[in-house]
């Protein structure tokens, strides 16, 4: 055995590799800390399944009434604009309308 197999063995036998050892000081193992990140967002993904699987109506009910709310402005908005291309001077009024209608209700928003 020559100096190059010894100093081989000396790196590899007895079921160590030195060098991947070395390595893993200075820079993680990419495949366990994919594994790690895997389980991870296993647990996250149960944990949101459990918290959000099941609603009931009344749940059901209360997310669509507090999505009406931006639905409602972003059709209002669209149809202002509509309504300045027939009637021009009916525009101030509208957007008069609706900025008084976000001052009172704008705290839903």
């Amino acid at each position: 055995m020559g100096m190059i197999g010894s100093l081989f063995a000396v790196l590899f036998c007895s079921g160590r590799n030195v060098l991947k050892e070395t390595a893993e000081v200075f820079r993680p193992n990419v495949e366990n800390d994919a594994q790690r990140d895997n389980t991870a967002n296993a647990a996250i993904m149960a944990q949101a399944a459990a918290e959000f699987g099941h609603k009931g109506w009344f749940n059901q009910l209360v997310d669509g009434l507090n999505r009406l709310p931006r639905l409602m402005m972003a059709f209002g908005v669209i149809g202002l604009l509509s309504v300045q291309c027939l009637i021009p001077s009916g525009l101030q009024r509208g957007f008069r309308a609706w900025f008084l209608c976000l001052m009172c209700f704008g705290h839903f928003w």
